[in-house]
């Protein structure tokens, strides 16, 4: 009788345990599956020689390991319809907070008359901020990774030449518009440097430039330290068997910084193209990515949440008789496997309008001659539209 009521004492503690802490048997709701999200910026337009964009804001959501691609049109908060306005490029910054982009005219009714360089807020509020304001052409502006500066090219006179001329030169700006700018040195030889962008720890500004080096004539990607010197040649299709009509553009680091990508615009051909490429940040193993399908060019290269490195570019490989509105977004990994379709539609989408109103047979005409032609940015300036951002 005393094993039993002890064995009956025994059943009632471990019953109360098992109350107090909970049954293995308990159903246990899991938390909710956390979804990762990775935002940039474009630009879009519906077809050639609008020269009005609106910028768009791009989005990867991954979630219980799928992946889906998002935009969002930003709007005149106004008028709820989307904004246009005449911007060049447009880039968000590495934390997703501030979106910078070049401007024509500004942003009320009446023009400036001029091309700066802005800061807005990514998320549509507040009011933007123009932390530019000469004479001079500026465009392509890109943060630096830590977001407290802009690195962007300007067209203005060439420091100490009696002649007067200009040159696409490196300009580096606070992005909250304080202090002075900072005008880079040119490095000696090179006619023009455009599209500077920043490495990763933002030692480094790649960018496409022109000239000579020792007599020896180059059209490709330089890199310089981000104080402009130590100027290093990287790409230079130009004076090759392989490529001697080829020209290399709008470079951009992947999240490493152990290389860049960039677009090798080829003339070789009957039927000129362009393709994405990616090569050691020395400009060593330069690899082809894409298949010579269509222009493929202005990459950007990300590091997709909950996916990894992609890099992302506009083309028109799949509207080759669409004209200039028939540029989409695809993205691809820096093998150059899994291509893929982001945007579906007749507009242009793309990082800048690098590409923009230029058919293959205007192209070709002012691509006779790469080392002296001034890579025109063709516009046609209607009244700016006043826009709430």
């Amino acid at each position: 009788m005393r094993k039993i009521l002890l064995f009956i004492l025994i059943l009632s503690l471990t019953g109360i345990w098992l109350i107090a802490c909970g049954s293995s048997s308990k159903t246990v709701t899991p938390p909710p599956v956390q979804s990762q999200t990775t935002s940039f910026a474009f630009m879009e337009a519906p077809n050639s020689g609008v020269w009005l964009f609106s910028p768009v804001l791009g989005t990867f959501t991954t979630k219980s390991g799928n992946t889906a691609f998002s935009t969002k049109t930003y709007v005149d908060t106004g008028t709820n319809q989307p904004i246009t306005i005449d911007i060049g490029s447009i880039v968000l910054s590495a934390d997703e907070k501030k979106a910078t982009f070049d401007l024509f005219g500004g942003l009320e009714d009446v023009s400036s008359g001029q091309w700066d360089i802005w800061v807005a807020n990514a998320d549509g509020s507040g009011n933007p901020l123009q932390i530019t304001n000469d004479s001079y052409e500026d465009y392509f502006p890109q943060f630096s990774p830590d977001g407290t500066k802009v690195a962007y090219s300007s067209w203005r006179p060439i420091p100490g030449d009696t002649t007067g001329a200009s040159q696409w030169q490196t300009v580096v700006i606070n992005s909250d518009g304080t202090g002075t700018e900072q005008v880079l040195p040119i490095p000696a030889g090179t006619m023009y440097q455009m599209h500077p962008t920043y490495s990763p720890d933002g030692s480094k500004l790649a960018m496409m430039a022109a000239g000579y080096v020792n007599d020896v004539p180059f059209d490709g990607i330089m890199m310089t330290n981000a104080d402009g010197t130590n100027p290093q040649v990287l790409s230079n299709p130009l004076y090759s068997e392989a490529c001697y009509n080829c020209v290399d553009e709008l470079p951009a680091f992947t999240p490493d910084g152990n290389s860049i990508v960039f677009s090798r615009d080829n003339w070789n051909a009957t039927v000129p193209f362009e393709d994405i490429y990616i090569m050691n940040v020395d400009g060593t193993n330069q690899t082809q990515l894409t298949d010579s399908v269509g222009y493929n060019n202005d990459p950007l290269v990300l590091n997709v949440s909950g996916v990894g490195p992609r890099i992302i570019f506009s083309s028109n490989r799949d509207n080759l008789t669409s004209g200039d509105g028939g540029f989409d977004l695809y993205s691809i990994k820096a093998d150059g496997t899994g291509l893929t379709r982001l945007t579906t539609n007749a507009l242009y989408d793309a990082f800048s309008e690098w590409w923009y109103g230029d058919s293959a047979s205007v192209a070709a005409a002012r691509h006779i001659s790469v080392l002296t032609r001034e890579r025109a940015l063709y516009r046609h300036h209607g009244t700016p539209h006043k826009v709430r951002w």
